[in-house]
């Protein structure tokens, strides 16, 4: 009941979010379970990679972005762009992974990153700000600490291993993970744009919704 409780509250504070089924425009290959898209332009190739085959837009879109160029190009987040139908979503850089209050635990298990569990006590909710979801829980009141410790080494996890000022190469990839925020995307194709010094990559996905 406590549990039931709790998640109650959770959808009505920090929303539920709407859940898609996101499968690439592209063609695309199968590595441990991973979607992998690569463009190839003239002076510099992408490979992108996404591990879920349903997304609910509760926690952000975590992909996996490595590029190599024959040219020297520092190539970090500001270097990414999503959008749909006109919008442009956040995209998070490594910094806001850090403060964003935010759960990664399910997206980097999809990545076969294994993160240990940690037993959640009580539901009781508190609610919290984040600057990218709005409201949500908050310490002190309800969720027990193991779930504030498993969001924040799920998000040092992610910290690692996500997308920071590389400079590229011509022999080898280089990059690492973007969380988008796409909290107001609705049905249809999204894009994700990569800029590799003047060109421009992009891949396509389309989202299908899964409410009933």
């Amino acid at each position: 009941m406590k549990k039931i409780f709790g998640i109650l509250f959770f959808c009505l504070f920090y929303g539920c979010g709407s859940v898609y089924q996101i499968t690439p425009l592209q063609d695309f290959s199968f590595e441990n379970g991973k979607k992998i898209i690569e463009s190839n332009l003239k002076n510099s190739s992408v490979l992108l990679e996404i591990a879920q085959d349903n997304y609910n837009t509760i926690t952000p879109l975590l992909v996996k972005v490595l590029a190599k160029s024959q040219n020297p190009i520092v190539f970090d987040s500001n270097n990414i762009t999503a959008y749909q139908e006109g919008k442009i979503f956040k995209v998070l850089d490594s910094h806001q992974i850090l403060h964003s209050n935010i759960n990664f635990t399910n997206s980097l298990r999809a990545f076969n990153i294994p993160i240990p569990s940690l037993p959640i006590n009580y539901y009781y909710p508190n609610i919290f700000y984040s600057p990218f979801f709005g409201f949500g829980f908050g310490r002190n009141y309800g969720i027990s600490d193991d779930y504030f410790r498993e969001i924040e080494y799920s998000s040092s996890i992610l910290f690692a291993h996500y997308l920071k000022k590389t400079t590229l190469k011509n022999d080898i990839f280089s990059g690492g993970f973007v969380a988008i925020v796409l909290q107001d995307a609705i049905e249809g194709k999204i894009y994700i744009k990569v800029q590799i010094g003047e060109e421009i990559h992009e891949v396509g996905f389309f989202l299908q919704s899964q409410q009933k």
